[in-house]
C-alpha cells in the first residue's frame, strides 16, 4: 500500500444561471374533487430560461394529476431573469385523502444562454386542503305504495364547506324493488 499527496490549488466560479423559487401559490384543494392549483415562480438568476416548463410531482397517491397521473408538466417558454410565470395544473384528492397538507416537488427544465438543457434545483411547494363537500338530506316524506308509483321529497341542505352549483340529486339505492 502507498499514499501520495499531492497539493495544489483549484478555482472556483460560481454561475449566474437560472434560479427559481415559488413566490406565490393559489393552492387549495377540496377532497374528493378536482380542482385548479396555481403556482407562481420568479426567475431569480441573472440569466434567462429559455423553453422552460415546470415539472410538479406528488409526493403523495392521494393527490393525482390530469388524468390520474402523479406528475404534469407546464410549458412556459422564455424566461427573463427577474420574471414571474404562473403554472395553472388539475389536481385531484381522493376520497379518502386525509385532511392535511400534501406536498409537491417542482423542477424547472430549461435551455441556457449557452444552449445547453438544465434542470434546476428541486424546489417543494404544498397543496392545502379542505374537507370533502357534504350534504344533509332532511324532511323526508313519501306516498310510495307497493305495486304503485308515488314521490318521495325532502329538502337538501348544502353543509358545506362551500358553496355548490348545479346540484343534481339521485337515487342511488341498489335495491330493485324501488326505481
Amino acid at each position: 500500500d502507498r499514499t501520495r499527496t499531492r497539493e495544489g490549488s483549484i478555482t472556483v466560479e460560481v454561475t449566474e444561471d437560472a434560479r427559481f423559487v415559488v413566490v406565490d401559490t393559489d393552492a387549495t384543494a377540496q377532497i374528493g374533487d378536482e380542482n385548479d392549483v396555481s403556482l407562481t415562480l420568479r426567475n431569480t438568476g441573472a440569466d434567462p430560461a429559455r423553453d422552460a416548463s415546470v415539472d410538479a410531482e406528488s409526493q403523495s397517491d392521494a393527490l393525482t394529476f390530469d388524468s390520474d397521473g402523479s406528475s404534469s408538466t407546464g410549458f412556459v417558454g422564455d424566461w427573463p431573469a427577474g420574471e414571474t410565470r404562473t403554472v395553472n395544473y388539475s389536481v385531484t384528492l381522493s376520497d379518502d385523502a386525509a385532511l392535511r397538507g400534501y406536498a409537491l416537488g417542482l423542477d424547472v427544465d430549461y435551455t441556457d444562454t449557452d444552449g445547453i438543457s438544465r434542470t434546476s434545483e428541486p424546489i417543494t411547494t404544498g397543496v392545502q386542503t379542505i374537507e370533502e363537500q357534504s350534504f344533509a338530506f332532511d324532511g323526508v316524506d313519501s306516498t310510495l305504495r307497493v305495486g304503485e308509483d308515488g314521490t318521495v321529497t325532502g329538502t337538501v341542505t348544502n353543509t358545506g364547506p362551500r358553496p355548490a352549483s348545479n346540484v343534481v340529486v339521485r337515487y342511488t339505492d341498489d335495491a330493485s324493488t324501488v326505481t
